[in-house]
């Protein structure tokens, strides 16, 4: 009899202890399944982020596109613009041409005659042009021009002309005096380019990779076409002259002055 209990005791016991590790390991299995329930919430996430972020790349790809294409665009808008400005520029230099050589072939009317006199046998000397190549720099000529009217000066460059009065002139002069200045802040491997009001004109100082430091000057007036191009070096040796302006121009109305000679 004592056996018997003490077998089923044992019995009981054993029972109790698997019953526990059925429960540990039941735990144990939520435990584990929770974990990998957390840890496919996080590979979802991270896919979706992931075709955000791609969704996001695709976008910019396509921002970028577009803004190369603005920009293919505005250059050649911009390279269209100067072709038809040189065709203008062309244009009105051929008609500038033509002009002055129909005024240089045009023939005055034979004046009329008078009783000659002893007081009337003098000639007069009216509608003349007057040019002084006062220095040249490169390409550049730098001209006092006087007429019956004006004594203007002129920066001359194969087809184009640039005219100015002598206080302008001298204005002109400060700027490109200054050519040295522009063209060190301007070092580097960067576009840049400045433009200056000097009077009634416009110094414009420019550094491209591709070609290099140079300056240039034109007329502020609207339809002012002409365009002095210079090289530094240039520009600083006719600044010299030009900077005289009002003296050059001074010296030519003393000497040029006709009479009735």
């Amino acid at each position: 009899m004592k056996v018997r209990i003490w077998t089923l005791s044992i019995c009981v016991m054993a029972c109790a202890v698997s019953a526990a590790r059925g429960d540990e390991q039941d735990a144990k299995s939520r435990l584990l399944e929770a974990e990998n329930r957390a840890l496919r919430s996080q590979i979802a996430a991270l896919k979706d982020m992931a075709a955000a972020g791609q969704k996001s790349l695709a976008a910019i790809s396509n921002r970028v596109a577009t803004l190369e294409k603005k920009l293919a665009d505005a250059y050649n808008e911009r390279a269209a613009l100067h072709q038809k400005n040189e065709q203008m520029k062309d244009q009105l230099a051929k008609a500038a041409i033509a002009h002055r050589a129909h005024l240089a072939t045009k023939v005055p009317a034979p004046p009329a005659k008078e009783p000659k006199t002893a007081d009337n046998d003098e000639a007069s000397i009216d509608d003349y042009r007057f040019v002084w190549v006062v220095a040249k720099a490169g390409d550049v000529e730098l001209r006092v021009e006087k007429t019956e009217d004006t004594t203007c000066i002129e920066l001359y460059k194969g087809m184009d002309i640039l005219t100015m009065t002598p206080a302008n002139t001298e204005a002109v002069a400060a700027v490109l005096a200054r050519a040295d200045q522009y063209h060190q802040a301007m070092k580097g491997d960067a576009e840049k380019r400045e433009t200056v009001k000097a009077g009634q004109c416009n110094v414009t100082f420019a550094n491209s990779p591709k070609h290099g430091f140079s300056v240039s000057v034109r007329s502020d007036e609207r339809f002012g076409l002409n365009s002095i191009y210079m090289q530094r070096k240039d520009a600083k040796a006719l600044a010299i002259h030009m900077a005289k302006a009002k003296r050059l121009a001074a010296l030519v109305d003393k000497k040029i002055s006709p009479t009735t000679k």
